[in-house]
């Protein structure tokens, strides 16, 4: 299993940790089948991050709606249907916001084993910190 979440090196200055996309990639109902796999199949390359005057500067992944984006078609509107993305998994009818992390989620997990992982590893983190004092 790939690391989806990097911890390892100083603690100094860490005050939390953002896993949205994470857990949009999981085995929760937090999103579709469709926005998932999207998830599952992005690259290195596989998220763009948008930066069109009069809008919110956002990364999303490459695909769909976001791909004509990036490719200045004139006739993609920016934020599209929102609801249909996430709730019908749409993924021509908005941007689909999601992080660099993307193209290091692997697999689907259940929320709980992605919880019990991420705290393992802080608490790795931090007693290799202790060991050091």
């Amino acid at each position: 299993m790939r690391r989806t979440v990097h911890r390892r090196g100083s603690v100094l200055g860490a005050e939390g940790v953002q896993m949205g996309t994470r857990m949009l990639a999981s085995r929760g109902r937090w999103s579709t089948a469709n926005f998932k796999n999207a998830i599952l199949a992005a690259s290195d390359s596989g998220t763009v991050l948008l930066d069109i005057p009069g809008n919110p500067t956002m990364r999303v992944l490459r695909a769909g709606l976001a791909a004509r984006v990036a490719a200045h078609d004139p006739r993609a509107q920016l934020l599209g249907k929102v609801t249909e993305l996430y709730f019908d998994g749409d993924m021509d009818a908005s941007v689909a916001n999601t992080g660099q992390v993307s193209s290091r989620i692997d697999e689907l997990l259940p929320v709980a084993e992605i919880v019990r992982g991420t705290w393992a590893e802080i608490e790795a983190v931090l007693d290799a910190a202790r060991s050091r004092i």
